[in-house]
């Protein structure tokens, strides 16, 4: 992955090179490995991209499963979890 799309600094809403707005305290209480900071170009981004990963295979193996299954997709991976988010919708 590009190190400038990778994390670079912590995530604060009010500083003036951020871009949009999350509720960092949501994924936090969801499961820590879901850390959110920024990329040195404002945007959102997991802290920890393998953790995130790791933990929501783990965490959400059914619904991943049925996802696969019904859209036939390869294993949730860093390279199609987009088609996941999409057919999860």
């Amino acid at each position: 992955m590009n190190s400038n799309l990778k994390y670079y600094k912590i995530y604060i809403s009010s500083e003036s090179n951020i871009k949009g707005y999350v509720y960092i305290n949501i994924f936090g209480k969801i499961n820590i490995d879901f850390d959110i900071e920024t990329n040195k170009y404002g945007y959102v981004v997991f802290k920890k991209t393998t953790k995130v990963l790791r933990t929501l295979k783990k965490n959400y193996s059914k619904g991943i499963k049925l996802i696969q299954k019904e859209f036939n997709l390869l294993p949730l991976n860093n390279f199609n979890f987009r088609e996941y988010k999409t057919y999860g919708w």
